[in-house]
């Protein structure tokens, strides 16, 4: 049985050849040594090798540099069938099982129609859990049992599905397209698209996937699973607009959408560039291909663009669902994809003066706000509890900030822009004015102020949120807990003179040593005004040096409290509870406040239990002289001190 398999050879110096599989372990690679050494530069010195066993065939990489791919799917691991398109880097190959007729005239002639169901393609299980890429999803269908040249091989029947089902209408050409596969013809999906590697399954070409040719690209989900698509980049530059369209189809619990990043160019050290997505509608319950078109600007500074295409199944995964009820019959089809560029932008949503405000998406989900050319907040997106569900933003301009709400979410995110998150990232809210690193969490919030000077973005709520920062690759991540509208401020001419009018004011008080009013501008400009840098500054460094001071005079009437506290005088007591009564008022809204306050109860409270001490000798010396006075018979003088115990400690003697 050793000669049964094949591989015939589709381009490269061995095209058109057919080399046996003549080993029960037969190595492939371009060293000596091997098999079948294959001297091409994408193969890897020991590439793959292939186990023949009772069950057929095993397929295993070894670890290569450009991959093993079967039927367009990259895998560590699989048992291909007859027919099966098998590349070893770019070295192409068809899998030829003798048993089963030997030649193949293309990689789709397995497939061939016989008596029993013509029209109906047929493919292999391996195939099959290739494509669910472990989602049982992917066994649609029936189960149909070949008999052939008397080895028995299981393939699954799609009526109207599958690669080559049927030829749709035309395909249409689009003039302008910058991707040049996008129809998913002939092998488009396996070079012209990648996908994320993170996803439970995949994007898979199907003839039933088509609306138009022959073929177009299927996710089939199962509970909680999603596949994402992304197209080769494209040139682009700023200030033009780019239009993404495509036809989506989706069927049972699952919904798509298609959506066009936008990056700019990769940083110093390899760092990665920045990336804005505007997204279009999530599409779903449809039974026939629907056709999604909208235009997105290219943002400033972003110079490449691509395609995205998404499929989330809508019902979630469950923990508890056994084997048989876990499956979701959820599909999504997408054919079609063009990305052209139409021209000019178009205006923005809303202006300030130079602040411009744009929409992204359809509906718009996304905002990006620019000055002139330059990228102040990008990516700012709203989110709900269904993730499924677009929130589109409204905007609206007035009193120098942009008005904005989004239906139904509960909350924002966005990416921080390089240029803001070095100017600085801060909150104001109810603990007063923060500076936040790229990792933060701060409760009680009703402003976040992103970078400085001149380009100073605030966003401004009207209730306090919690804010949470993070950062991701280089690139600090804002999340807000917040239902409702929120004001994007751009023009602080007024915050800045309220912020002159109380530098002046705690300047003036200082001099006039009225330290505690200097102290309450400060922490009034900290908390109302902060939005000129060099004032932020100077408040925190006049509070400092006046707090230091006040702690400096507050450490003096401690030293004196602890000689009152080891005489156990009185009279000093009483002058330290007075003078740190005096430094706390002059320290007013302070930390020093507080701790003259802290010092005047210890104070209190050293002096109450001396007194009481005091008293108590004091009272038993004027018994004594009472006594006295009794037995000499002075009794006016007795009657006298008998009166001034009663009234002065409430004792009878």
């Amino acid at each position: 049985m050793q000669d049964r398999f094949s591989l015939r050879f589709q381009n490269g110096e061995r095209e058109g050849d057919r080399v046996a599989i003549s080993a029960p372990r037969f190595t492939l690679g371009r060293r000596p040594g091997n098999s079948l050494q294959l001297d091409d530069a994408s193969v890897s010195g020991q590439h793959a090798e292939i186990l023949v066993d009772e069950q057929g065939l095993l397929l295993r990489d070894l670890g290569s540099t450009n991959g093993t791919r079967v039927g367009g799917q990259k895998v560590t691991e699989a048992r291909p069938a007859h027919g099966d398109r098998i590349v070893f880097g770019s070295v192409e190959t068809i899998l030829e099982d003798a048993e089963l007729g030997g030649d193949v005239a293309a990689p789709a002639a397995a497939a061939s129609a016989s008596a029993a169901g013509e029209g109906v393609e047929r493919i292999s299980l391996e195939q099959v859990a290739r494509s669910g890429k472990g989602s049982k999803v992917a066994l649609i269908g029936v189960v149909v049992l070949v008999l052939a040249g008397g080895g028995a091989a299981a393939f699954l029947s799609f009526g109207g599905g599958g690669k080559r089902a049927g030829k749709q209408a035309p395909v249409a050409v689009v003039e302008g397209n910058l991707l040049g596969g996008a129809s998913f013809e002939d092998d488009d999906l396996d070079t012209s698209w990648s996908a994320d590697e993170s996803a439970p399954t995949l994007f898979n070409p199907w003839g039933g996937a088509a609306a138009s040719g022959e073929d177009g690209a299927r996710a089939a989900l199962a509970a909680g699973e999603w596949a994402v698509l992304q197209s080769e980049l494209a040139g682009v530059s700023a200030g033009r607009a780019i239009e993404l369209g495509g036809w989506l189809r989706a069927r049972g619990d699952a919904a798509g959408r298609i959506g066009i990043a936008f990056l700019t160019p990769d940083g110093p050290e390899g760092e990665p560039g920045r990336r804005t997505t505007a997204w279009g509608p999530w599409i779903r319950d449809v039974s026939q291909h629907q056709e999604v078109r909208f235009t997105a600007n290219v943002p400033p500074g972003a110079t490449r663009a691509r395609a995205l295409i998404e499929a989330r199944a809508t019902a979630a995964a469950s923990a508890t669902a056994n084997e048989d009820d876990a499956d979701a019959s959820g599909t999504v089809d997408v054919d079609d994809i063009s990305l052209v560029d139409r021209g000019a932008a178009g205006d923005p949503a809303a202006k300030i003066g130079e602040y411009a405000l744009r929409l992204g998406g359809e509906p718009p989900t996304t905002i990006h706000l620019t000055k002139v050319s330059k990228s102040l907040v990008a990516g700012l997106r709203a989110e709900g509890a269904d993730r499924l569900r677009d929130h589109p933003f409204t905007v609206s301009a007035g009193g120098g900030a942009f008005q904005v709400s989004a239906d139904g979410a509960s909350s924002l995110t966005l990416r921080v822009e390089p240029e803001q998150a070095a100017a600085g990232i801060a909150t104001i809210g109810q603990t007063g004015f923060a500076e936040q690193g790229p990792d933060f969490e701060a409760e009680g919030v009703t402003s976040v102020l992103l970078g400085g000077g001149y380009d100073l973005v605030a966003l401004e709520f009207d209730r306090p949120v919690k804010v949470t920062g993070r950062g991701v690759g280089g690139a600090d991540q804002l999340r807000i807990e917040h239902s409702g509208s929120f004001r994007l401020r751009v023009d602080f001419n007024d915050q800045r003179a309220l912020a002159g009018d109380l530098a002046f004011a705690a300047n003036k008080a200082e001099q006039d040593e009225q330290l505690g009013e200097c102290l309450a501008k400060w922490n009034e400009l900290l908390q109302s005004a902060p939005y000129e840098a060099d004032l932020v500054q100077e408040a925190r460094a006049t509070r400092s040096r006046i707090e230091q001071a006040g702690l400096v005079e507050l450490a003096a009437v401690e030293e004196t409290f602890e000689q009152a506290n080891f005489f156990r005088l009185v009279d000093l007591f009483r002058q330290c509870r007075a003078r740190a009564v005096a430094v706390g008022d002059k320290y007013t809204g302070s930390a020093v406040e507080i701790q003259a306050g802290e010092l005047v109860t210890r104070i209190d409270e050293s002096l109450s239990g001396l007194e009481t001490d005091l008293n108590k000798d004091e009272v038993q010396r004027l018994q004594a002289i009472h006594r006295v006075l009794q037995v000499t018979e002075s009794n006016t003088l007795a009657n006298e001190v008998q009166t001034y115990l009663r009234e002065r400690f409430g004792v009878e003697n």
